[in-house]
């Protein structure tokens, strides 16, 4: 091929590519909410993910909410797929600048003995196609960082309740170890006053069953409280537990933040952040449409060689579609359409997380209320008439079943109190996946 003719090509072909369009969005904004703790992102490339099996912490057997979440947000297999997720869209932003290929058609008559033809066509998107596939694609990568700053945010909430509902159990146990040597005290006082003639065999038996019982609950709540260990070691990917035992304290609660401190928090919500990204997504969506009505021009470079006559011919042609019969104005109409109905799913959002916020101050403020109540009042009045009744009990002054009644009654209540402290702290951690911000009441030690 002669010089001028290569270099007429050349010069077009560069000419092509430098026909292009920018496109740019927000990026998502990071949810503060405990970012001490170190979440899993994925590598840059796939072979570089690895599995740090230092993590497990397996000489410890005792842990805290801190390691929980220090564990969680290392190796929850949830928050690697939001990671990874986040990977994949980076590579579809760098899939969405790319040209399309330029075609070469080689043509040879009578396998090149009389004449040969080489022709290039490179397709140019007009109207902006290309500017607004970079941004559509930018916006889907923003909504997928923004879903693994949601997810991260979720992650650390579920494994806080989990610890909660794990030291909760816990307690429970160990206070129900604590009451069986109550019932054994009781026992052993009416097998005294039985062998002294002072009391019947119904008494024992009476004193026995109360024993009998309080095991039973306890051994239910461990079976529980094993179940729970498991559950809250799957949160890092273990499928069993390296421990057995929760560090952990309740601090009984005096004061909650007013409700209108917490509404306006709700901006921070990561279903309306979310919104915001999604909303713009099919902005671009619609644009991305609307410029697919505006045709792609074809332009074609040919060069053909007459063999005998040594004749060099170079054509230029140019090609597009007429969009007269389709001009994409269906689904045009349709974008137009979910664009509009997103500003009433914003509405629906907000009524819907207002609501919950209002739900979950109401627990917020009735669980601190019957806690301090059983805390000041209930639970010491109960320990107080409990002793008593045992020193009326050795003088024969009440039956046994009014022992064993107020035995009974004092249990449930110090049960019913870690119980209501453990629903106090719940509504906490449903307030804070409300707002992705921390409530500063009691905090979980």
């Amino acid at each position: 091929m002669p010089l001028k003719v290569q270099f007429k090509l050349i010069l077009l072909f560069f000419i092509l590519q430098l026909v292009f369009g920018c496109a740019s969005t927000k990026s998502p904004s990071q949810i503060s909410y405990k970012k001490e703790y170190k979440a899993y992102t994925a590598s840059e490339e796939i072979e570089h993910d690895r599995i740090d099996l230092q993590l497990k912490m397996t000489n410890k057997s005792t842990i805290n909410l801190h390691d929980v979440l220090y564990l969680t947000l290392k190796q929850n297999p949830g928050l690697k797929i939001a990671a990874w997720d986040v990977r994949s869209k980076n590579h579809l932003v760098d899939q969405s600048k790319l040209w399309e290929n330029s075609e070469i058609e080689i043509g040879l008559e009578n396998f090149g003995a009389k004449t040969y033809s080489i022709n290039l066509t490179q397709k140019i998107e007009l109207g902006g196609k290309r500017a607004s596939r970079i941004a559509l694609a930018k916006s889907t990568e923003n909504i997928s960082a923004w879903d693994y700053e949601v997810k991260r945010l979720e992650i650390i909430i579920d494994a806080s309740k989990q610890f909660l509902n794990s030291l909760k159990i816990q307690k429970i146990v160990n206070f129900l170890n604590d009451s069986i040597k109550l019932a054994e005290e009781s026992l052993k006082l009416a097998e005294i006053r039985y062998k002294a003639g002072a009391g019947t065999i119904i008494d024992v038996i009476r004193a026995e069953k109360e024993l009998d019982l309080i095991k039973l609950d306890r051994n239910k709540e461990l079976n529980n409280l094993k179940l729970q260990y498991r559950i809250l070691a799957s949160f890092w990917g273990d499928k069993k537990y390296f421990f057995n035992n929760i560090e952990g304290e309740f601090p009984i609660p005096k004061n909650i933040p007013d409700l209108s401190d917490l509404i306006s928090k709700l901006t921070n919500n990561p279903d309306m952040a979310r919104w915001i990204f999604e909303f713009e997504s099919r902005k671009y969506e619609l644009k991305k449409l609307k410029t697919e009505n505006i045709p792609d021009l074809n332009i074609s470079l040919g060069y053909e060689r007459e063999v005998e006559t040594r004749e060099d011919i170079i054509g230029l042609g140019f090609s597009f579609n007429l969009p007269i019969l389709n001009r994409n104005q269906g689904a045009i109409r349709s974008a137009d359409v979910d664009l509009h109905k997103m500003k009433y799913l914003k509405d629906q959002i907000e009524l819907k997380i207002l609501n919950d916020l209002n739900e979950a101050h109401k627990r917020l403020q009735n669980n601190m209320n019957e806690a301090n109540l059983l805390n000041d009042k209930i639970l010491i009045g109960l320990n107080k008439a409990y002793n008593e009744s045992k020193k009326f009990y050795k003088m024969g002054e009440i039956t046994a079943l009014e022992l064993l009644s107020l035995q009974s009654e004092l249990i449930e209540t110090k049960i019913k109190f870690i119980e209501v402290l453990s629903k106090f702290y719940m509504a906490k951690y449903d307030i804070e996946l409300l707002t992705g911000d921390e409530v500063k009441i009691g905090e979980i030690k």
